[in-house]
């Protein structure tokens, strides 16, 4: 700024203005002149330079925002797509888990019909077997002794139903597994809680330990298995009924370890007993 008047706040208030320097007209000089109009061309040009540069950062800066802005996009798409892909995971976890249960449910559906398959043609068998055996005793051991064996007992036994002076009672009329000599000093058992459903025919009684099934042992004067009897844990019942619905007598099996007869001992018994039925 070159001015005549020689005002320190009228300078000051120029350079506020944006005057680059602030001259007085008795203080010019050529060299003064020429290093002020230099200097203002530099500040011009820097000036320029640093509004160049500012322009350039904020487009820089927009540019950034922009590129966030798509990070972000493809950020929460990428989210998405993690999200659809853990659905998808779950879906196909979830298929196979039902395909292997399915898998298993067939498996299981097969060995059941092969079991009852073979079950059918043992019990055929034992019937074609015992067709044509005409001795009743010789039937009645064949039938206790393939039942034995079916059933996973260590004994068996067949008992017929007789009426005495004493009462009913079971009387023993084929063993197996066992030596005749192992029941002959108990006597004949009766009808106590344990035994009675046989009696009657009233039930299948089937137990993994008939020590601690609530009707055993209820009754002197043995309370349970008299002294010496053979160890039984596992049992199974089964009565022989006859044509007319009378019962004749029962199968019993025993195993001195516990959960040896399952369902399909129990369907073996009862269908072997049907056999004992007709001798």
């Amino acid at each position: 700024m070159l001015t005549g008047r020689n005002d320190p706040q009228l300078a000051a208030g120029l350079i506020r203005a944006g005057a680059t320097d602030f001259l007085t007209k008795d203080a010019v000089t050529p060299p003064r002149l020429e290093q002020v109009i230099r200097g203002a061309v530099r500040i011009a040009h820097a000036e320029q330079e640093r509004r160049l540069a500012q322009r350039a950062l904020l487009e820089a800066h927009e540019v950034l925002q922009q590129q966030a802005a798509e990070l972000q996009q493809q950020a929460a798409e990428l989210e998405q797509q993690v999200e659809e892909s853990r659905t998808i995971a779950e879906e196909l976890e979830q298929s196979n888990a039902y395909m292997q249960d399915a898998k298993s449910q067939a498996e299981r559906s097969q060995s059941d019909a092969e079991q009852a398959r073979a079950e059918l043609e043992t019990l055929n068998a034992i019937g074609s077997a015992l067709a044509s055996e005409m001795d009743v005793a010789r039937i009645v051991q064949a039938v206790t002794d393939a039942a034995t064996q079916l059933t996973g007992a260590q004994f068996g036994a067949f008992f017929y139903n007789t009426v005495g002076a004493d009462g009913e009672a079971l009387t023993l009329f084929t063993l197996s597994g066992a030596p005749r000599e192992a029941f002959e000093d108990f006597g004949h058992p009766r009808p106590t809680p344990v035994f009675a459903p046989t009696f009657y025919g009233t039930e299948i009684v089937r137990s993994d330990d008939i020590t601690a099934d609530a009707r055993y042992g209820t009754m002197a004067p043995h309370h349970g298995m008299p002294r010496g009897h053979l160890p039984v844990r596992s049992y199974l019942a089964v009565p022989v009924m006859s044509r007319d619905g009378s019962v004749i007598g029962g199968l019993f099996f025993g195993h001195p370890d516990t959960a040896i007869f399952d369902a399909r001992a129990e369907r073996l018994a009862t269908g072997i007993a049907s056999w004992a039925a007709l001798a």
